[in-house]
C-alpha cells in the first residue's frame, strides 16, 4: 500500500509538470458593427495557430457580440472572421499571458447585390462546442403552432416519448432558458409551454453541481441538461396561448399560458383544468401513495420493475426509464380517468448587478377514478407456481403545492452565495374496492378477498441549500461551504373492510376485518461539505473534501379494531401497530485530482465512508439494533475530444444507499389480508458500483450525428423482496402464522443485482424527402435477484429495442412526423425455467400537421399498438386515432375554431407488463374512450 501511495504521488508531480510546461491559455474578444458599435451574432470566428498550424479551433459569437476560446496553446494565432453582409476580418494577435481581452472588433457591413447574386446557407444542424452540443433551431422546420417539444422532436439524437425527453439515450433531468431555471426540474412544463418559433437554439449538456461550477473541480455530479436559447428579437416581448373546449358527455378543457419577457425580468404563468386526461403538471408524492400503476386500489406492485407498454391516455404511459428518473417523489400520469386542475408560476430577475432570483410555484389537484384488471403468477419452488387475479376499483383527490426558489448573490469578484429553500405540499383522499383470488391452478381456489379501503393523509417537505464559495487571488485556488437541511412529515388514517374466505378439500374459513390505522411518519436531515481547491501547475486541480450528515426520522403505527360494544375503533392491534426510530449519519472525507488539457479531461477522487445505522423499536417491545459500515468510494470521470466533433466519455462511480424507513419498520401493512406486507430493522445500506461510457461523432458536411452510450451497475447488498407464500397454513420461523395462499413479503439484502444497457442512435438528413431520419437501436440486460419461499431465484430479462423517428423539413404548412418501436423481450428464471417466457409489442405512430388554403387546418395521430406473448387475454392489437380539423381566424391567424375526435375507432386500451424476480404481472387499467370537443385557441404574439 505504501509502494502504491508513492507511485501515485510521482504519476501527480509528472503531470504537473508536464501539463505546467503546457502553457494552455484562454482567449475572449467581442464583434461590433463598425459604424453602430452593436453586437454582430453568429459571427464564425476561425483561429489559426501561426507557429503551429495544426492548431485550429472555431467559434460563433453570441448574442452580445462576445466569443470565447478555452485552454488553447499559447502561441501567436490569426482570427479570421467571417458572416453573410460584412467584409471578412483577418488579424494576427501574440498571446503572453494566461487570459487574454483581445477587446472589440469591429466588422464593416457588405452591400449585397441582390438582383444580382443569390446568397444560400445551409446551417449545419447539429455543432459540438466542447462538451455541449448544439441545435440549430433554423434547420428544424416546424408549423406556426408548434412548442418547444415539437421542436425538439424532429432533432436526430433526441427523443421525447410520452412525457419522458432523452437526448443520446439519456433522460434530461432539467430544461433552462438562456441559462436560467424554468419551472424547476420539469422538463415537460418547459417543453410544452413554449413556442418553438421561440428557439433559436437548442444546447444540450451535462451541467454540473453548483459547487463544482464555482470551485472549476469536476466533481462528476452532473444533471443532463437542454438549455433554449431564445431569439434575440423575442427577449423583450408578451406572447402567450389560451384554449378552452366543450364536447360530448360533458368533457372539457381550458388552459393556457402568458409569458412576459423584459430582459432580464421574466414572467411566466400556465394554467389547465380539464376532465381529458390532459395532465400538464408533475406530481409531488410526498405521501409514498402513488406508483406506476396510479393509486394503490388493491396490491401494490412490491418494488417491481414496470415495463408500460402504451396506451393508456390519450397522451399514453409514462416511459419506464421515466418514472425511474423523476426521483422518489415525482410520479407522472396517472392511469384511469383524470380531472386536472393546476396553475404554475416562473420567475426569473436580476435584482441590482450582484443579485439573481429565481422561483416557481405549482399547484396541482387530480381527481381520478381507475378501474383495473391484474393478472400476476408467483414462483413457489422449482415445481409449482401460484395464479393471483385482481379487480379493483378506485377513486382519488389529490391537492399538491410546490415552490422552488433560488437566490444567487455575487458578494464580489472572490466571494459568491448561492440559497435554494423548497417547500411540496400534499394532501390525499382515496377510497377503493378490491376483488382478488389465489390458485394453485385454474381450478384450485385457495382463497379470495373482498376488500373495502377508505384513506387520508397529507404530508410536506421542506428543504434549504446554502452554498458559500470564496476564491483566492490563486486562480483555481477555493474553499467552499455547503449546507442542507431538511424537514419532512406524513399524517395518515385508513379504514379497512374485509371479508377473506380460505378455501379447503375438507371445508374452509374466513377471517373479517373491520380497522382503523393511524400512521405518522416525521423527520429530519442535515448535511454540510467543505471543499478546497488548490491548483497543481497551469491544468490541474487538487480537491479535499470533509462532507459530514445525519439523518434521523420516527414512524408510529397504530391500528385499531372496532368494538361493537364502544360503536368505535377502540382495540389496540398490536400485531399491526409499531413505534420505531431510525438515525443514519455519515462522515466522508475525500481527496481528488483533476486535469484538463487541451484535448483531455481526467477526474480521480477516493473517498473514505464511515456510516453508522441504528433502529430502535419503542413499542409494543423495546430493542436497539445498530450497524457500523466503512467503504472507500473510487470516481474516476476521462474525457477525450479526438476533434471538435469527435468525443469520448468515460466514467466510473460508486456509491452507497441506505434503507429507509418504511423497509426499516417491522410492523405488519395488511391493506390487502392475503398480501401483508413489513419491513425488516435488519437491512444494510447497498453499494453501488456503476460504469457508464458515451462516444459522440457528428459530421458537419454531411449533416449527421452518431452516439454510442454505455451504462452498466452492479449492487451488492442489494435491497429485494424476500417473499413467502403459503401452500398450506404454516407458521414462519418469526412465530407469524399464513394461511393458505396468503403472501408475505419483507426486504432483505442480497448480491447479484445486474444493469448493462448498450445503445446508439445515428441521425441524418434524407433530402430527398425533406426529412431527417433518426436510428436507434438498444439491448438491456437485468438481473435482479430475490427470494421465494426462502429460495434464491433470480430474473433475468433481455430486452431488445429498435426504433426510428422520421421528421419531415418539408415547409411550416406541412409538418410529417413518422415513429415505431419494437420491443423484444425474453425473461428466464433460476427458480423455475418453466416459466420462462418471451413477449414483444411495438407502437407504430404517424402524426401530421397540415395547414393549407385559407388557413384549414387538417391535424392527427395515428397509432398502432401490438401486445404478444401476455396472460389472461390480454394479447392485444388495436388503433388508436385522433385527429382534428380546424380554421384559422383573425389578422395574422391569431385565433382558430376546430372540432377534435379522440379515440375515433374507439380502440384504445391501457396494458402494463411488470416483471420482478418473485412474479410476472400483467394489468389492464380504465381508458377515457371516444369523445368529441369543439374548441377555440388564440395566440398572444
Amino acid at each position: 500500500m505504501k509502494n502504491d501511495f508513492l507511485l501515485l504521488s510521482l504519476c501527480l508531480q509528472i503531470l504537473s509538470v508536464s501539463t505546467a510546461a503546457a502553457q494552455m491559455v484562454d482567449l475572449k474578444g467581442r464583434i461590433l458593427e463598425g459604424k453602430t458599435d452593436s453586437p454582430v451574432e453568429g459571427v464564425h470566428i476561425r483561429l489559426t495557430g501561426v507557429t503551429d498550424t495544426s492548431k485550429v479551433y472555431v467559434a460563433m459569437s453570441g448574442t452580445d457580440g462576445s466569443f470565447a476560446f478555452s485552454h488553447v496553446p499559447m502561441q501567436p494565432y490569426k482570427i479570421d472572421a467571417t458572416r453573410i453582409g460584412y467584409k471578412k476580418l483577418s488579424v494576427t494577435i501574440q498571446i503572453d499571458k494566461a487570459e487574454v481581452d483581445i477587446g472589440n472588433l469591429r466588422m464593416a457591413e457588405s452591400a449585397i447585390p441582390l438582383r444580382e447574386v443569390v446568397i444560400e446557407g445551409i446551417l449545419p444542424p447539429v455543432e459540438q462546442m466542447g462538451d455541449t452540443t448544439e441545435y440549430n433551431a433554423r434547420s428544424f422546420k416546424t408549423n406556426p403552432d408548434a412548442s418547444a417539444e415539437d421542436l425538439i422532436a424532429k432533432m436526430p439524437g433526441m427523443l421525447v416519448d410520452n412525457g419522458s425527453v432523452k437526448a443520446g439515450g439519456e433522460v434530461v433531468q432539467q430544461v433552462l432558458v438562456d441559462g436560467k431555471p424554468f419551472f424547476g426540474r420539469d422538463p415537460t412544463i418547459a417543453l410544452r409551454n413554449l413556442p418553438a418559433d421561440l428557439v433559436e437554439k437548442v444546447q444540450v449538456y451535462d451541467k454540473k453541481s453548483d459547487q463544482a461550477e464555482l470551485t472549476g473541480f469536476d466533481d462528476g455530479k452532473v444533471t443532463k441538461t437542454i438549455n433554449i436559447v431564445t431569439k434575440s428579437e423575442r427577449r423583450t416581448t408578451q406572447f402567450g396561448k389560451l384554449n378552452g373546449g366543450y364536447g360530448e358527455d360533458s368533457r372539457y378543457t381550458a388552459g393556457g399560458n402568458m409569458n412576459f419577457f423584459a430582459g432580464e425580468r421574466r414572467l411566466t404563468v400556465i394554467g389547465l383544468s380539464n376532465n381529458v386526461n390532459q395532465q400538464n403538471f408533475s406530481i409531488m408524492d410526498l405521501l409514498g401513495l402513488f406508483g406506476s400503476g396510479g393509486p394503490q386500489g388493491g396490491a401494490a406492485a412490491g418494488g417491481s420493475t414496470s415495463e408500460p407498454l402504451g396506451g393508456g391516455n390519450i397522451f399514453g404511459n409514462f416511459s419506464a426509464d421515466a418514472w425511474r428518473t423523476i426521483g422518489n417523489f415525482l410520479v407522472g400520469q396517472q392511469n384511469g380517468i383524470n380531472a386536472a386542475h393546476s396553475l404554475g408560476i416562473n420567475y426569473n430577475d436580476s435584482w441590482g448587478k450582484n443579485l439573481a432570483v429565481s422561483g416557481s410555484y405549482f399547484f396541482n389537484l387530480i381527481d381520478n377514478e381507475n378501474d383495473q384488471t391484474l393478472n400476476r403468477q408467483y414462483l413457489l419452488s422449482p415445481d409449482s407456481s401460484s395464479l393471483y387475479r385482481e379487480k379493483s376499483i378506485a377513486e382519488s383527490k389529490n391537492y399538491n403545492h410546490r415552490i422552488d426558489l433560488r437566490f444567487q448573490y455575487s458578494i464580489d469578484s472572490s466571494n459568491s452565495l448561492i440559497i435554494t429553500p423548497r417547500l411540496n405540499f400534499q394532501d390525499n383522499r382515496s377510497s377503493g374496492s378490491v376483488t382478488g383470488t389465489s390458485a394453485l391452478s385454474e381450478a384450485v381456489l385457495l382463497n379470495q378477498v373482498d376488500n373495502s379501503t377508505r384513506a387520508s393523509a397529507w404530508g410536506y417537505n421542506l428543504s434549504t441549500n446554502i452554498l458559500f464559495t470564496h476564491r483566492f487571488s490563486t486562480r483555481g485556488r477555493t474553499i467552499s461551504f455547503d449546507f442542507g437541511v431538511d424537514a419532512n412529515r406524513k399524517d395518515g388514517t385508513r379504514n379497512l373492510q374485509s371479508r377473506v374466505s380460505y378455501f379447503a378439500l375438507l371445508g374452509g374459513s374466513s377471517d373479517i376485518f373491520d380497522q382503523q390505522a393511524g400512521t405518522l411518519t416525521d423527520g429530519y436531515s442535515m448535511s454540510s461539505r467543505v471543499v478546497y481547491t488548490e491548483p497543481l501547475g497551469i491544468n490541474s486541480l487538487l480537491q479535499i473534501s470533509y462532507n459530514p450528515s445525519f439523518t434521523k426520522g420516527a414512524a408510529e403505527n397504530r391500528t385499531y379494531d372496532y368494538d361493537p360494544l364502544s360503536n368505535a375503533y377502540s382495540r389496540l392491534d398490536q400485531k399491526l401497530s409499531n413505534i420505531f426510530e431510525n438515525t443514519y449519519s455519515t462522515e466522508r472525507a475525500g481527496i481528488g485530482y483533476n486535469l484538463r488539457r487541451e484535448e483531455l479531461s481526467l477526474t480521480m477522487e477516493v473517498t473514505y465512508q464511515i456510516a453508522s445505522l441504528q433502529n430502535d423499536h419503542l413499542f409494543p417491545y423495546a430493542k436497539t439494533m445498530e450497524k457500523k459500515f466503512n467503504d472507500v468510494l473510487p470516481t474516476a470521470t476521462l474525457k477525450y475530444e479526438f476533434s471538435r466533433q469527435r468525443r469520448l466519455m468515460v466514467s466510473y462511480r460508486t456509491s452507497t444507499n441506505p434503507p429507509g424507513i418504511s423497509q426499516l419498520q417491522d410492523v405488519i401493512d395488511n391493506s390487502n389480508p392475503v398480501l401483508l406486507r413489513a419491513g425488516n430493522p435488519a437491512l444494510r445500506q447497498a453499494y453501488n458500483h456503476t460504469l457508464s461510457g458515451q462516444y459522440l461523432a457528428i459530421n458537419i458536411e454531411k449533416r449527421s450525428n452518431f452516439f454510442l452510450v454505455l451504462t452498466s451497475s452492479y449492487t451488492q447488498d442489494y435491497i429485494v423482496n424476500s417473499s413467502w407464500i403459503a401452500e398450506k397454513d404454516s407458521i414462519l420461523a418469526s412465530g407469524m402464522r399464513l394461511k393458505r395462499g396468503t403472501q408475505l413479503t419483507v426486504p432483505t439484502n442480497l448480491d447479484g443485482h445486474w444493469i448493462v444497457r448498450p445503445a446508439f442512435m445515428f441521425g441524418f438528413p434524407v433530402d430527398a424527402l425533406k426529412c431527417i431520419l433518426g436510428l436507434n437501436t438498444s439491448f438491456a440486460f437485468t438481473r435482479k435477484p430475490g427470494l421465494v419461499n426462502g429460495t434464491m431465484n433470480a430474473s433475468n430479462m433481455y430486452t431488445l429495442t429498435q426504433g426510428f423517428v422520421l421528421g419531415s423539413n418539408i415547409s411550416e404548412g406541412v409538418d410529417l412526423k413518422f415513429f415505431y418501436m419494437a420491443n423484444y423481450n425474453i425473461v428466464k428464471y433460476t427458480l423455475q425455467p418453466k416459466l420462462d417466457n418471451e413477449y414483444f409489442f411495438h407502437t407504430a405512430n404517424f402524426k401530421f400537421d397540415l395547414i393549407f388554403w385559407e388557413g384549414v387546418a387538417f391535424r392527427g395521430t395515428v397509432a398502432n399498438s401490438l401486445y404478444s406473448g401476455l396472460s389472461g387475454g390480454l394479447n392485444r392489437n388495436y388503433m388508436l386515432c385522433n385527429v382534428s380539423l380546424g380554421k384559422k381566424l383573425f389578422q395574422n391567424n391569431r385565433g382558430e375554431i376546430q372540432l377534435s375526435v379522440t379515440d375515433l375507432l374507439a380502440q384504445n386500451k391501457s396494458i402494463n407488463r411488470a416483471v420482478t424476480e418473485a412474479y410476472v404481472e400483467d394489468m389492464q387499467n380504465r381508458v377515457l374512450g371516444r369523445y368529441v370537443v369543439l374548441m377555440f385557441t388564440y395566440t398572444i404574439r
